[in-house]
């Protein structure tokens, strides 16, 4: 699992200094829980495989693990590092800048969502968010039965044509044959640039060549058409 070099000696000499020192989490101490042997090289939750680490400790044991992991692991311990090193803005992050964000910010504050489950980002749904919620639950009830007509219309059965009322009754039709008819005032705007740029564009002059009958360019036509080509007799 692990190779025996001066990587390994130095990480496992962090997790017993910590170890030694009966650390608990207290107010104004800020400690990350770590698995000595990662969940993904098969540790558990066991007491015995949990240490509590400073930030810049828990930074500096997963940029370790990177160093002394067999090939088949190393891969899952690069990609847990790189989830600490990289910043959202995508700048790399040093052991003390990381340290510096965690112990002064910490994790986020914890709030129930509108359902009474863990908010993914620590806050409460506004009203609006809720009712669009409500909305999209709707539009997902209604998915089922408006593939269904589709799948009938598509076939051009009688039965379906009589049903094509109740199909664009669907809201989530409904809205979107009502999204593609909009149009913004920049799409007729490139549009007419193009039509404009139609207009005006010198096209290309063709060449037909007398044996097979296709319009080609003129270098097309000297290279593959007219004495050479296939279909001469």
């Amino acid at each position: 699992m692990f190779k025996d070099n001066k990587y390994k000696r130095w990480y496992f000499d962090i997790v017993a200094k910590a170890q030694a020192s009966n650390r608990k989490k207290k107010a104004g101490k800020y400690f990350e829980r770590h698995h000595i042997i990662p969940k993904s090289f098969g540790g558990d939750n066991s007491k015995e495989n949990l240490v509590l680490l400073t930030a810049r400790e828990h930074f500096i044991c997963h940029w370790l693990l990177t160093k002394f992991s067999n090939k088949n692991l190393l891969r899952k311990a690069q990609k847990a590092f790189g989830a600490m090193v990289t910043h959202r803005s995508f700048r790399k992050l040093t052991s003390k800048q990381f340290s510096i964000v965690k112990e002064n910010i910490g994790p986020p504050p914890i709030e129930t969502c509108s359902k009474g489950g863990r908010a993914i980002k620590g806050r409460k749904d506004t009203p609006e968010a809720i009712r669009n919620k409500r909305i999209a639950q709707k539009d997902k009830k209604c998915l089922p039965k408006a593939r269904k007509l589709l799948s009938e219309y598509h076939k051009k059965s009688p039965e379906a044509r009589a049903r094509r009322v109740i199909l664009h009754s669907c809201p989530i039709i409904a809205a979107r044959k009502s999204k593609s008819l909009k149009e913004s005032p920049r799409a007729r705007a490139q549009r007419e640039r193009l039509a404009e740029f139609n207009r005006n564009r010198e096209y290309t002059k063709t060449y037909k060549c007398e044996h097979c009958g296709k319009q080609t360019t003129k270098a097309m036509h000297i290279r593959w058409h007219g004495n050479k080509c296939k279909l001469k007799v």
